[in-house]
């Protein structure tokens, strides 16, 4: 009796086995998800904006009326493209979107061109891409760029500088847009 009982033991931990090796097996397997994918989005500035030109007046030198640039910045947080759903349902994978924008001397976006700095990716869903970034942009506020106008000031205590006027300019940037599409993997682990 004994050793039915260990027959009946030794199956019983068999089936348990298959059965977890099946549903191990179907757990590597893809389903299909009510749920629709979402993608991701990643905003990288590609470099550093440089100034904009600084306007000579009249027949002063550099020196005698300096000026200095400040950036525009933008004001966080940054609304991020959504992936188009064309894409994500033909799993598209990664797609780069390289923009240059122009921040206007209200603070918003009022140019959004190709960036030479940024290539992007040629996909079937390039024109889907760039329109999802555009309308990201399109949300974007910066505290616009500045030129001061600094002047000497000739002080007994030693001559310092200070901001006679400010000037607030368009500014430019080139930023890179990455989509990756991400599905869901559904486990089909057997409930026990």
């Amino acid at each position: 009796m004994a050793g039915a009982g260990v027959v009946k033991m030794w199956r019983i931990r068999l089936l348990f086995r298959f059965a977890l090796i099946g549903g191990l097996e179907a757990a590597c397997r893809h389903v299909a998800s009510s749920r629709t994918p979402e993608g991701t989005s990643s905003i990288k500035f590609v470099q550093p904006p440089s100034p904009p030109p600084a306007k000579n007046k009249g027949t002063a030198t550099r020196m005698e009326s300096p000026e200095e640039a400040v950036n525009a910045e933008p004001i966080l947080p940054l609304a991020t493209p959504v992936c188009p759903p064309a894409a994500l349902a033909a799993h598209a994978g990664t797609a780069i979107v390289g923009v240059r924008i122009t921040v206007g001397t209200d603070g918003r976006v009022s140019d959004v061109g190709t960036s030479l700095a940024s290539l992007s990716t040629p996909t079937p869903f390039a024109a889907a891409f760039r329109d999802a970034v555009e309308v990201a942009v399109a949300q974007w506020r910066f505290k616009p760029g500045e030129v001061l106008h600094l002047e000497t000031v000739h002080d007994p205590g030693g001559d310092y500088r200070r901001v006679a006027s400010r000037e607030k300019v368009g500014w430019t940037f080139d930023v890179e847009f990455t989509f990756n599409a991400t599905g869901d993997v559904v486990a089909g682990l057997p409930k026990m």
